[in-house]
């Protein structure tokens, strides 16, 4: 009886899970990033939102060669977009190799 029980729980929750993260709130896809001077790296990235009513940022990051953090910005997504591609500048300290989304959440 308790082998059928924890199975039971184990697998709604195995169902459960696997649809949770299957389909999260915020999608991120990260396209392309250009260093554009000594001083700026410029990111291209799209974003989905499953419930576009309320408000969105993206925190985006430049790395130099090291990967040390050199810049970063947090990019606030306009209300009422579902899906959008957004091109941003961020301005850097060093000059910057890459450039990553570090964290999108809603507020």
């Amino acid at each position: 009886m308790p082998a059928i029980s924890l199975a039971l729980i184990g697998g709604a929750w195995l169902i459960w899970s696997g649809s949770h993260a299957s389909s999260p709130e915020l999608r991120t896809t990260l396209i392309s990033f250009t260093s554009t001077s000594e001083n700026s790296i410029e990111l291209r990235y799209s974003i989905q939102i499953k419930h576009p009513i309320g408000n969105h940022q993206c925190t985006l990051i430049a790395r130099d060669a090291d990967k040390n953090t050199v810049g970063e910005i947090v990019d606030h997504i306009p209300l009422g977009q579902a899906s959008i591609t957004r091109v941003v500048t961020i301005p850097t300290r060093l000059k910057a190799v890459n450039a990553a989304i570090s964290s999108c959440v809603s507020l």
